[in-house]
Order: structure tokens, then sequence, then C-alpha cells
């Protein structure tokens, strides 16, 4: 299916719709993780703090350092990267990215994981 856009052509391809479902699954597991960080954490403030400099500092520089990258694959962003990996580095290796698959099972434990976390202690926490 080709589209017109502003006088260029956009070629919707299997690797396209393979990328789109790759994004909505990560949105879906981020979204399940971020219920268990949410519930686990109950400052919320300190939640997003928490998850923000986990995201925006220490997975930016395991997956940017090319020693750290072994490591990097198993963090959330390097499990959403293998998902939504198009196979095109643009000038980035991304070898080093688990299958898509792996990386969706590696983002679904660690919703879980944290879900698991949340229910637990939440469960024993006086709410009054």
């Amino acid at each position: 299916m080709t589209a017109l856009i502003a006088g260029g052509d956009v070629t919707f391809t299997a690797t396209i719709a393979r990328i789109a479902i790759g994004v909505l699954a990560v949105l879906a597991l981020y979204t399940l993780f971020g219920f268990g960080v949410g519930a686990l954490i109950k400052n919320q403030v300190g939640a997003i703090v928490a998850v923000i400099v986990w995201v925006l500092l220490v997975e930016s520089l395991v997956n940017a350092i090319p020693a750290l990258q072994p490591v990097g694959r198993w963090t959330p962003a390097g499990a959403a990267a293998a998902v939504t990996n198009s196979g095109a580095g643009l000038g980035v290796d991304l070898s080093y990215l688990l299958p898509a698959w792996a990386g969706a099972l590696v983002l679904l434990a660690y919703a879980l994981l944290f879900a698991a976390l949340a229910w637990s202690t939440t469960l024993r926490r006086d709410i009054t």
C-alpha cells in the first residue's frame, strides 16, 4: 500500500508494520511496568524522579558505553530497543541487542517483577 504525502511516496512495508506492532507492545509493557513502579513507590514525585533518572541517566550511559552494552541489552530500554529495532542502525551498532521476542520477554519479566513486588508490599501497607 502506498500513500501520497506532500509530493512524496510512503510505502507501508512489513518492516513498518513490525515496528508499529513492536511500539504498541512496548507501550503496553511499559504501562504495566509503570503501574508496578507507581504502586511500589508511595511518593508520586519520588517515583517519577526515580524513573526519569533511571531512563535518562543510567540506561543512557549503559547503552552508550560499548563495554557495558552486553549489560545494556538486559535493561528495559535495551529490551524496548530490541522490540522496536528496524534492523537499520543508521550508523549506530545495534548488533548487541536481543532478538525482538527476547526483548519482549525481558520487558514482560520487568513488568511482572515490579507488579509482584508492588502487590506484595501494597497489601501490607496501612492505608489509614
